[in-house]
């Protein structure tokens, strides 16, 4: 449906798409905006080919899966190299991409897992791959996906293997995966950018946010929010509306956001935010792991 969407946007002629969320969101619909003149600087969309393969008129404020999968890579290599790791994924840009650049950080230190398979999304049941971890007692799981999918496997799975431990990506940064896994939820560690919330640039955009719409700006919020005032920065830089001028800006210039001061590489990747970072679920939140 992203296609159907960017068309729609085209359209009602908006001159800026804040996205979109999934890379395959974004990968189906970034050449429809580009032939519009319309820019896309997503907040959420971690598979490089995005920027890689996108044109000029892509941009994103979040790192990528390439620096995602290393670090997870390294991390089950450092915590977990006795274990009976298996890694998993949805077969999507997001999913498969990320699993595939874990993987390949794993084995690249050594480490071979003891399954790399893929499940089908969207289901309410998951015993097809369930069964499978558990015959290859699995230890330490690792899935590239999204957090429905993942709280539901994590869940099903526990009931067979108590003890197995939970590695993802970002797209876990939502309290909403405590609901879905349950207390199996509970330990699970994932990576994300950098919590925005305790910025000093993003204390009073923080506070308003808070207290104006009763709303905790966690996730990517603070991200979608950095991406508007990049943007509104560009535009008056540039003092045009016109996409060139406005994409011109963007790649040479730099910009006060609630994210810090940040610029944008020659393919759009966001410079100027530190990589990723792991955070672990509690009881009811999640925390940055120190």
């Amino acid at each position: 449906q992203a296609k159907a969407v960017a068309r729609q946007l085209v359209s009602e002629g908006v001159v800026l798409v804040i996205g979109h969320l999934c890379s395959a969101c974004s990968l189906a619909a970034n050449k429809i905006y580009e032939k519009a003149g319309i820019i896309m600087i997503s907040p959420a969309s971690t598979n490089p080919k995005v920027t890689d393969e996108g044109g000029p008129n892509v941009f994103r404020v979040i790192g990528r899966d390439d620096q995602q999968g290393t670090i997870a890579g390294d991390y089950l290599a450092n915590n977990h190299s006795k274990s009976n790791i298996a890694i998993i994924h949805d077969g999507q840009a997001y999913g498969l991409g990320l699993a595939e650049f874990t993987k390949r950080q794993l084995n690249k230190r050594g480490v071979t897992e003891v399954m790399f398979d893929s499940y089908t999304a969207d289901q309410k049941d998951y015993k097809s791959i369930v069964n499978k971890l558990v015959n290859k007692k699995t230890d330490v799981l690792y899935a590239g996906g999204y957090l429905t999918d993942i709280g539901i496997i994590l869940r099903q799975a526990k009931k067979e293997l108590p003890n197995l431990r939970l590695y993802s990506g970002d797209s876990l940064v939502n309290v909403q995966f405590l609901f879905v896994a349950g207390d199996a939820g509970e330990g699970t560690y994932f990576t994300f950018g950098p919590d925005m919330r305790i910025k000093p640039e993003a204390a009073d955009v923080v506070a308003a946010i808070r207290e104006e719409d009763a709303y905790e700006p966690d996730g990517y919020t603070l991200y979608s929010y950095g991406v508007v005032q990049a943007w509104a920065q560009a535009v008056k830089q540039a003092g045009s509306l016109k996409p060139k001028a406005v994409i011109d800006a963007l790649r040479a210039g730099s910009f006060d956001t609630v994210l810090g001061k940040i610029g944008f590489d020659e393919k759009g990747d966001v410079t100027g935010i530190s990589n990723f970072v792991w955070y672990v679920f509690g009881k009811e939140d999640y925390s940055l792991v120190k």
